[in-house]
């Protein structure tokens, strides 16, 4: 798949990928990924579309790619549609070290394993179970050059108990850019709030709500909120990320 599309300042221009160019299948390395380049700079939007269920994420420029990220997803709710990540590479012979929180892909949850990627290459993974068993939140990736991640779940009830399978679709921030100071506001028509969840990267990390304690969590470990309303910060005495996720259709 190839094109070439005019960009105009303050226009937006849809181009739209084939759904045979970025077939992948869990545990294999693919050359799936699509490089979009120009002559100057762009912002560049993906948008995965599905009946009754469309998510987005920005696109990230490779030249802020690089070699930590913590997965954030949530716990399936339909076994076989379950936790998803992938990893993908801008340079030849990249290292990737993954250390799932989940089993898939033929790898057994907790045990670490390395795939060698090249520019252009991804490795993904999903889940099999449901629930907390199936949830790949809290896996680590280490490459030897850096790479990015498109971190997610197929088919979601938030909170658990509420329909309706939606899926959530999200491009990773890496470690190196993680901060001790986030702030969070409340999402449009969510009168009784969002869930938040919070990562650490380095064990330890103590961890704060609006300047009261929360907890106190290791690397690769997260705390969850359930739902809440209203505007808040987070704080750690070492770099966190905070994940907001929006309650599903029923949820009051």
């Amino acid at each position: 798949f190839s094109t070439s599309v005019a960009v105009n300042p303050g226009d937006i221009t849809v181009v739209t990928v084939p759904i045979g160019a970025h077939h992948w299948t869990s545990g294999v390395a693919a050359s799936n990924l699509i490089h979009a380049t120009a002559d100057v700079e762009f912002v560049a939007y993906t948008v995965n579309l599905r009946p009754f269920s469309s998510d987005a994420a920005l696109g990230l420029p490779v030249d802020t790619m690089n070699t930590g990220y913590i997965v954030a997803s949530y716990p399936p709710s339909i076994g076989g549609n379950g936790s998803q990540m992938l990893v993908y590479a801008a340079y030849d012979n990249t290292d990737v070290t993954i250390t799932p929180k989940a089993a898939s892909g033929g790898h057994p949850a907790g045990t670490p394993f390395t795939v060698t990627l090249n520019s252009g290459q991804g490795y993904y993974l999903e889940s099999t179970l449901s629930g907390a068993a199936g949830d790949f939140s809290g896996s680590t990736i280490e490459s030897t050059r850096p790479v990015g991640l498109i971190n997610g779940v197929q088919c979601v009830n938030i909170p658990n108990a509420y329909t309706a399978c939606d899926h959530v679709y999200e491009i990773a921030q890496p470690t190196q850019t993680w901060g001790k100071s986030i702030l969070v506001a409340n999402l449009p028509n969510r009168p009784a709030g969002s869930i938040y969840r919070i990562f650490a990267s380095e064990d330890a990390t103590t961890v704060t709500a609006d300047g009261g304690l929360l907890g106190t969590i290791d690397r690769g470990e997260y705390l969850d909120t359930g739902v809440i309303p209203n505007n808040h910060i987070y704080s750690g005495d070492k770099p966190i990320y905070v994940v907001q996720y929006m309650t599903g259709q029923d949820y009051p």
